[in-house]
């Protein structure tokens, strides 16, 4: 699981944080 600017999802449209 990855962390996105809007929180751990399937596919955000967001940066995506490592």
């Amino acid at each position: 699981m990855r962390l996105y600017e809007y929180g751990p999802r399937k596919h955000n449209k967001r940066r995506v944080i490592a």
